[in-house]
């Protein structure tokens, strides 16, 4: 391709991604994963949702390739994710915290497979004594 037909080729790309054009599959399909959301309420006395001593996980879906969490309660949290095998048997958590502001949607962990069992792990000393409320999506 001559350079001419490139750099129209650039431009219209730069002017359809501006309009929004480009990239409707991906919005799409997160206001799909957004919109099958679910509530929940931590416990106070736990850091995990659903509870460590529960046999009950959140589960990833084909709406979401994401974890994705929003808090409703009044205060900033440091949230992982901890992975469970299919017996329920713990395979691993994540190394690091994120930082979830209440309000808005934070993505936890990307690129996760359909089926997968987990549970929220709120890390700050403080989350131990609090009722933590929001929404997940995956």
């Amino acid at each position: 391709m001559n350079i001419r037909k490139q750099l129209v080729t650039l431009a219209v790309t730069g002017a359809l991604a501006g309009t929004g054009l480009i990239g409707t599959a991906s919005t799409a399909s997160a206001a799909t994963c957004l919109g099958s959301a679910h509530s929940f309420t931590k416990a106070v006395d736990n850091h995990y949702h659903p509870p460590y001593k529960e046999n009950r996980f959140l589960a990833t879906s084909s709406s979401c390739a994401d974890i994705n969490i929003k808090l409703s309660s009044a205060y900033t949290e440091n949230v992982k994710v901890c992975f469970y095998r299919a017996g329920g048997d713990l395979n691993y958590c994540q190394s690091e915290e994120k930082s979830v502001a209440p309000g808005a949607w934070k993505v936890i962990a990307t690129d996760v497979a359909d089926n997968v069992l987990y549970k929220l792990y709120f890390g700050k000393a403080a989350a131990y004594d609090r009722k933590i409320t929001g929404s997940w999506a995956s």
